[in-house]
């Protein structure tokens, strides 16, 4: 790492640019199986854990590098089986930086919904340690779900996550959302955007502002369709995560489709004959039929039980994701 750090700071010099700012030196996902186990290293592992484990090394290569090249930070990943803290109080050397995965977190509600009481405590914990450390806290987090794509509002709570994040004096953010088949993207990305440069950006004027310029004189029906899928979250409860199961996709219930492919509906009739809004409205709606096709006889029974009118052909639905 250190003939790395001088063969990039040359080439940085060379090309007359910035030095690189830091290195990822992650354990990743890797099993703890992988681990040396000598009985020195199995001690440590039983004292620390295998967070505190993977830490100490890390910190160790830190320590080698601030030594030649004080101003390179050196970046871990805390993923997967490493994001507890250590058993230990290990603390990072102050040029590490810390990169907490936020793996666990129901991503269609905020961070201090009940549903993420375990992230919150994750992210709090990391920040203090961090804060003892003197070193920097970074996070890793996700706007997209590696399952199935159902409708998927993640704008909701994009705000009271980046606000956390800043109060618990989080320094960056990488954030995953590579899915483009997620129905909400580009919006979800718009908000993410504008909150990363302020905070307190106004949401809802946020949306506005997309949704009347992305779908045009649909542009108000696709805000209430939003809400449709807010009420039914909160009338469900089902939580999404970027790695769980999530194959129910209970808050999509009978209700929710009956409504909004009645706003759909004139959602298409408003932009009738304007190509790129068709296109773009129909594509916020083939997350819904997907949904409703691999539920749908499930929805069936619900609407039954609830007296409502579910006047939908699965042939039909099939037909619609296939062209939209």
């Amino acid at each position: 790492l250190t003939a790395y750090s001088k063969e990039d700071i040359e080439l940085a010099e060379r090309e007359g640019v910035e030095f690189p700012c830091f290195y990822s030196l992650s354990i990743d996902d890797i099993n703890a199986d992988f681990f040396c186990q000598c009985p020195e290293c199995a001690k440590i592992r039983e004292k620390a854990g295998d967070t505190g484990y993977a830490l100490q090394f890390v910190s160790r290569v830190a320590r080698e590098i601030k030594k030649v090249y004080p101003f390179v930070k050196i970046e871990i990943l805390i993923y997967s089986n490493f994001v507890n803290p250590p058993k230990d109080g290990t603390l990072p050397e102050s040029n590490v930086i810390c990169r907490l995965a936020n793996l666990f977190s129901d991503m269609l509600r905020g961070p201090h919904s009940h549903t993420n009481t375990h992230a919150l405590e994750l992210i709090e914990r990391w920040a203090d340690i961090c804060k003892r450390a003197g070193s920097d806290f970074y996070i890793y987090d996700y706007i997209y779900t590696l399952r199935y794509s159902y409708p998927f509002p993640v704008f909701f709570r994009i705000k009271d996550m980046v606000q956390t994040y800043y109060e618990n004096g989080v320094k960056g953010m990488f954030v995953e959302t590579q899915n483009s088949f997620v129905d909400c993207l580009e919006l979800n990305k718009y908000v993410l955007i504008h909150l990363l440069e302020d905070p307190n950006a106004d949401v809802d004027w946020l949306v506005k502002d997309f949704t009347d310029r992305y779908y045009g004189r649909a542009g108000a029906l696709v805000r209430e369709y939003y809400g449709l899928l807010r009420e039914a979250m909160e009338r469900n409860c089902m939580g999404a995560y970027c790695v769980g199961e999530d194959s129910r996709f209970n808050f999509v219930d009978s209700t929710l489709a009956i409504a909004a492919e009645k706003v759909f509906e004139k959602a298409r009739a408003a932009v009738k004959g304007e190509v790129t809004f068709e296109r773009r409205v129909n594509w916020l709606a083939k997350a819904l039929y997907g949904t409703m096709i691999y539920n749908f006889f499930e929805l069936r029974r619900q609407a039954k039980d609830r007296g409502e009118n579910f006047d939908f052909d699965i042939k039909d639905l099939k037909v619609r994701v296939i062209s939209a």
